[in-house]
């Protein structure tokens, strides 16, 4: 669970959905869970049946072997740095680096072929 302030608002985040169902009841248990852990770690904070909630969901891109894609994409000039999953922020300026280098033709400290597009064949 991730809580951070914005503003005069509370942003509570946390947990991951995998596939595409997009159900009431699967919202609804997800509402639950991330209330049910900000009233144990803050009672009485808020009334859960208060009308202010919000539930938002992001799609977070990712590869059955959990690393990025970082590298050529085959077309020329056109180069990839994602498929971050849930390590965007994380591994976001590793990751440009990376891609900084191969464009600059020069020598990465991470094997090129380690995030390239085609492991994945």
């Amino acid at each position: 669970m991730i809580l951070t302030r914005q503003g005069s608002r509370l942003r509570i985040s946390g947990g991951a959905e995998l596939g595409y169902a997009d159900s009431p009841e699967r919202s609804d248990d997800a509402r639950h869970a991330l209330i049910s852990v900000l009233l144990e770690w803050f009672p009485g904070c808020i009334q859960p049946s208060q009308s202010i909630l919000q539930m938002w969901r992001g799609a977070r891109l990712t590869v059955p072997d959990g690393l990025p894609v970082v590298g050529a994409s085959g077309i020329p000039g056109v180069w990839l740095n994602t498929a971050h999953g849930g390590y965007g922020w994380g591994l976001s300026m590793g990751c440009a680096h990376h891609v900084r280098q191969l464009v600059m033709g020069q020598s990465t400290s991470t094997a090129p072929e380690a995030l390239d597009l085609h492991r994945l064949r």
